[in-house]
């Protein structure tokens, strides 16, 4: 009988570890920058940087630098200003999608980022309160020409 759960406990760690394995790289699919696909919006573009355990996020429109922030993905609240205003964010991750809990005032939303594709990155945004229509963005991945050309 113990060996028999000796087994299973192995295996299962076995399982365990691949999966974590692939959570991982998918969660690394996130680091780079990305622009909005839909050019009927605004342009945006989101820059993700830093490593897994602590992630740097630079959001601009129009080549205007909207926010800035870093920010550990354990879930513990991060204190910065957004538009001159004291606001608290918080990053985790859940399987392979990044979520950020935005509070700014009397506002709190929810972003979720996941890479559908290797080059499209979906950023589903649910406003909490007030509550109001939720938002889908689509950005694709900005490619470094500078790193891709050819000596």
């Amino acid at each position: 009988m113990r060996f028999l759960l000796s087994v299973f406990l192995i295996v299962g760690g076995l399982g365990l570890k691949k999966a974590e394995a692939a959570d991982r790289a998918d969660r690394e699919r996130l680091i780079g920058t990305w622009e909005v696909i839909d050019q009927s919006q605004k342009p945006i573009r989101w820059t993700l940087t830093g490593v897994i355990s602590k992630l740097r996020l630079t959001e601009s429109s129009g080549g205007k630098e909207i926010t800035d922030f870093e920010c550990d993905t354990t879930g513990l609240p991060c204190s910065l200003r957004l538009d001159g205003h004291r606001a608290e964010i918080s990053m985790w991750f859940n399987g392979n999608s990044l979520q950020v809990m935005q509070t700014k005032g009397q506002t709190a939303l929810r972003e979720e980022f996941v890479v559908v594709d290797d080059d499209v990155l979906e950023v589903r945004v649910t406003p909490l309160i007030p509550s109001g229509a939720n938002q889908k963005l689509r950005l694709h991945r900005v490619v470094n020409t500078a790193a891709t050309t050819s000596k």
